[in-house]
């Protein structure tokens, strides 16, 4: 399997690199819940380039989501802006565990 050296990595584009990781979480998301993996595909490998890119942002004060500039130490602390974070907070942004409550045979 070939795999991605991302031990280099910096944000030179904050905003490409936002939606990278944004895809890479949605894809280990989506493995996770039982998608069908392509070929030489590996949900490890996807969380260690998402866990390089997270890091890529903490070393250099980008909030993860949108790439914008950290200021506030709590923030810079967690990775993410207040904005970004508020907005993970929402009740829409756990869909997911709900739909893990629910029974298969009551919804349909």
């Amino acid at each position: 399997m070939a795999t991605s050296d991302f031990s280099h990595v910096y944000v030179r584009n904050p905003g490409k690199a936002a939606q990278q990781l944004a895809a890479k979480r949605k894809r280990i998301a989506e493995l996770e819940a039982g998608a069908p993996a392509r070929p030489f595909e590996d949900v490890a490998e996807h969380r260690k380039v998402a866990a390089r890119l997270e890091q890529a942002f903490r070393d250099t004060g980008r909030c993860q989501d949108c790439g914008k500039p950290l200021t506030d130490p709590t923030s810079v602390a967690r990775g993410i802006g207040p904005d970004c974070f508020a907005r993970r907070q929402t009740p829409a942004a756990d869909v997911s565990g709900l739909l893990a409550e629910l029974d298969p045979k009551e919804a349909w």
